[in-house]
């Protein structure tokens, strides 16, 4: 992780945890 993700990056992380 380099530092901030955008919106779409973090609901993707989300929906995949």
């Amino acid at each position: 992780e380099s530092g901030q993700l955008s919106p779409t990056d973090y609901v993707r992380i989300t929906s995949t945890a």
